[in-house]
Formats: structure tokens, sequence, C-alpha cells
């Protein structure tokens, strides 16, 4: 379901910078950026309970589930 709104909001964006002379709608970049940080992207530079956040380079202490900088979705699985 979130890819899909994800779609929707990326074609909603498209037909907007169309009819506005190539300006992004701000509510819906918003809303884009919020959608994205909620499918978890890999944990790097993972030594045991040490990483660092992939979006934003932040690094932390614990398994969180979420970047404590910029709140992307962390994932810590091994594949």
């Amino acid at each position: 379901m979130l890819k899909e709104s994800i779609k929707h909001f990326e074609s909603l964006q498209k037909r907007y910078i169309t009819q506005h002379n190539g300006k992004q709608c701000e509510y819906v970049k918003t809303a884009l950026n919020a959608m994205r940080k909620q499918i978890p992207a890999k944990v790097v530079n993972r030594n045991g309970d040490y990483g660092e956040c992939y979006i934003c380079r932040h690094s932390f202490c614990g398994q969180l589930e979420y970047c404590p900088k910029c709140g992307q979705a962390l994932d810590w699985s091994e594949e």
C-alpha cells in the first residue's frame, strides 16, 4: 500500500510541475519525503549494535527502529 501511495503522489507531483512551470508542490513534496522515510533503509558501517544511517550518515548505538537524526526507518537485517 505504501509503495502504491508513493507512486500516486509522484504522479500528482509530475502533473503539478507540468501545470506550474516546473515548480513543485511543497505539500506533495513533504508527503513524499515522509512516506519514503517509512521504507526501511539498510544500516551501513554496521558493527554489532553500532551503525550508521544510509540517508543522513548519522552514527548511533543500539539497534534502533528509526534514525534519531532524520527519522528514516532502519533495516538491521544481515542480507
